[in-house]
């Protein structure tokens, strides 16, 4: 793996965007925990770390007046929105380009009932997006907004 390259984004990450920075940090905090939870083994549990720490970065290509917005999105906005998770599988796969940290990238908005933003359902969505998802929500719930 290019750690170089993981690190770049997550400085950019955090000079360019300090709380999407923490966000992920929380949610990879969350994450680890979860993990242990389950009894993940180590190397599992360390690419999902890097998987949240990693699952917003395509946010980065989407418009800050969109993710910041108080009012609801308009459907064109929810559209560009939902579609971070592509560009943060496009900005990770030229630097990185570990399968297992682009499905988490890919994959953890996606929901049980199939309801996702590719449409994935039940167990077809990678347990590792599923973690991440869980502990994104956490951070969702604890964090002011």
């Amino acid at each position: 793996m290019n750690l170089t390259g993981m690190s770049d984004l997550l400085s950019f990450m955090k000079q360019y965007w300090p709380t999407l920075y923490l966000h992920s940090a929380s949610v990879a905090n969350f994450t680890c925990k979860i993990c242990n939870l389950l009894g993940v083994d180590e190397i599992h549990q360390s690419k999902m770390m890097e998987g949240a720490f990693l699952h917003d970065v395509g946010k980065m290509l989407v418009s800050r007046e969109i993710i910041e917005k108080k009012l609801p999105l308009t459907d064109k906005e929810w559209e560009e929105l939902k579609k971070h998770t592509k560009y943060g599988v496009t900005l990770v796969s030229d630097r990185v380009g570990d399968e297992s940290l682009l499905e988490i990238i890919r994959y953890h908005h996606e929901r049980w009932d199939g309801k996702g933003y590719e449409g994935l359902m039940g167990s077809i969505i990678p347990l590792s997006a599923r973690i991440v998802a869980l502990a994104d929500a956490l951070d969702a719930m604890i964090s002011p907004r």
